[in-house]
C-alpha cells in the first residue's frame, strides 16, 4: 500500500488535488457533499436521542428554579450568538456563566 504524503509536505497543486472534496457546499451538519447512509443515520439519531436524555436527566425538574433576569436586547442577542457558537443552549450558557462567577467569586 502506498504511503500517503502529509499534506505539510505536498506542493499547493497537490494539496488542492487531495482536499478537493471539501470545496464542496457543507449541507447542514453532514460532511461535505456526502449524505448519511441508513446506518450512520440510525446510528446518529439513537446517539442523539441518548444525549437529550442525558441532559434532560441532568435537568431533574425538581431541582430547577425559573428566574427572570432583565437584560439589554444587545446582551441576550449575544448571548445567543455566543451559544450558537458553541453548539449549546442560551439556558446553557447563562448557567455556565453564573457558576463560573458564582466560584470566582467565593474563591
Amino acid at each position: 500500500m502506498k504511503q500517503k504524503k502529509r499534506y505539510q509536505d505536498m506542493t499547493a497543486a497537490e494539496l488542492a488535488e487531495a482536499t478537493k472534496d471539501f470545496d464542496k457546499p457543507w449541507t447542514g451538519r453532514r460532511l461535505p457533499g456526502r449524505t448519511m447512509t441508513p446506518k450512520e443515520r440510525a446510528w446518529f439519531e439513537s446517539w442523539q436521542k441518548k444525549a437529550l436524555a442525558e441532559e434532560a436527566a441532568e435537568l431533574d425538574e425538581k431541582q430547577i428554579q425559573s428566574v427572570t433576569l432583565l437584560l439589554p436586547t444587545a446582551l441576550v442577542s449575544r448571548i445567543g450568538e455566543v451559544a450558537k457558537e458553541k453548539h449549546t443552549t442560551p439556558a446553557a450558557l447563562v448557567k455556565r456563566i453564573v457558576q463560573d462567577a458564582i466560584y470566582h467569586a467565593v474563591a
